[in-house]
């Protein structure tokens, strides 16, 4: 080892040990996180939803989505939303269990033999269903603002409205065009424990 080499190991000693050191303290608080997927999503998470269709009218409505651990539970989390308010009031007291979260597995349990499979791609939880003739496509994401959340629900029929190319070896397209979006950016008023 020559002599310059040496001195730079020297002088850059202290700063690689304090910079791990310094690594280690950060990381040490966000070890519980590193380990529940879910850490950053738990809270009460209350706004404004507006319904949109594609004629241009739309209506709003209270929203607040309420996650948190169970109890003795390591794999399941209260998922309750609540929609509108007074005698339109509508509390879904739903859970999210976790399937797999290697692979970002997760399912909405409706408490009523419904459970809906739930997938985090790129941070946010997506789900698809349908039911009685409407496809429902979900996202909730985190974001766009600290302590936020935006939830997005788009339907579409489960029947295509047309189809179009199927010709000159060009296979089918089904089109399903949307019927309405209900958007909803929900601000984070409590943190659960």
């Amino acid at each position: 080892m020559n002599r310059l080499t040496l001195t730079m190991l020297l002088i850059l000693a202290p700063l690689i040990i304090t910079g791990c050191a310094s690594s280690v303290a950060l990381t040490q608080p966000n070890l519980i996180a590193s380990r529940d997927p879910l850490h950053a999503w738990l809270g009460t998470w209350s706004g404004t939803a507006i319904n949109h269709r594609p004629d241009g009218s739309s209506f709003d409505f209270p929203m607040v989505i309420d996650i948190g651990p169970i109890e003795g539970s390591t794999d399941r989390y209260t998922w309750t939303i609540t929609y509108g308010e007074g005698e339109r009031r509508q509390v879904r007291p739903y859970e999210l269990a976790v399937i797999d979260p290697d692979t970002g597995r997760f399912a909405i349990d409706e408490k009523n033999s419904i459970v809906l499979d739930t997938v985090l791609l790129d941070g946010a939880l997506y789900s698809q269903f349908e039911i009685e003739g409407v496809r429902l496509s979900t996202v909730n994401r985190l974001g766009p603002g600290p302590d936020e959340m935006t939830c997005e629900i788009l339907t579409t029929s489960t029947e295509a409205a047309s189809i179009t190319g199927n010709s000159q070896g060009v296979p089918p397209v089904g089109l399903f065009p949307p019927r309405s979006l209900q958007r909803a950016v929900l601000t984070r008023s409590a943190t659960a424990n």
